[in-house]
């Protein structure tokens, strides 16, 4: 996923990284930045398609610009595009899940999930299908548990593929701190791992925050729990 074109990558003095600049100079966009790594993509005229490629922050390519996506490296894989399709590769350029689905997410908590014939699963870092090509929409494995849409409304299950919290929600975020938010009737609130909740659906939006906080907003007025 990319966010927007970046002129600049910084260390942590304010200084531009010289690596980086190298490769913009030679016609290269900044797409995303995380921790270690660099997504580029370039083009070799403006209107024409763009191919992405992975560099880490001393400006080596570890993956060509030969993708029609790329994500950031997650657990060790990236998520890459071709016309064939998605698959992941690993740092070192080798395919190690073939490109064969129609879309699909990073590795997180050790499973992925990935759409095939218009339906999402899960596999595991040898490709292998963990739990079925079901649902509608899947998130990544967040604490735990996943968020996943069955008839148009959503749930969570475990990595066994269990239903632990029957989809019955309009909409919902992913595990945090043992709370995820879920949403009714246009309004938010938020459960626990049991399905219990915690704030009742009656909010304009809920938020999980860091060190036990839940902001939410009421009234048009913003606030914590």
């Amino acid at each position: 996923t990319h966010y927007c074109d970046i002129d600049h990558i910084i260390d942590r003095n304010g200084k531009s990284i010289p690596a980086i600049d190298n490769l913009t100079q030679q016609g290269y966009t900044i797409d995303a930045v995380g921790d270690s790594y660099v997504v580029l993509s370039i083009r070799e005229k403006f209107d024409s398609t763009a191919y992405f490629a992975l560099a880490n922050l001393k400006g080596t390519l570890l993956l060509p610009a030969i993708f029609l996506d790329i994500h950031l490296p997650s657990e060790g894989l990236c998520l890459v595009q071709t016309d064939k399709g998605y698959g992941f590769s690993d740092l070192n350029g080798k395919i190690v899940i073939p490109l064969q689905y129609q879309n699909g997410s990073n590795f997180s908590q050790g499973l992925a999930t990935v759409q095939q014939n218009d339906k999402w699963g899960y596999i595991d870092k040898t490709g292998k299908k963990v739990i079925d090509f079901k649902y509608e929409c899947a998130l990544p494995f967040e604490d735990g548990l996943a968020a996943v849409q069955q008839d148009g409304k959503w749930g969570f299950i475990d990595k066994t593929g269990n239903m632990i919290i029957a989809p019955t929600y309009e909409e919902v975020q992913s595990f945090s701190e043992g709370i995820a938010s879920v949403c009714k009737g246009n309004l938010w609130g938020c459960i626990d791992k049991c399905g219990n909740e915690i704030l009742p659906c009656q909010y304009q939006a809920v938020e999980i925050c860091s060190d036990n906080r839940i902001a939410v907003k009421w009234q048009n007025r913003y606030g914590y729990f």
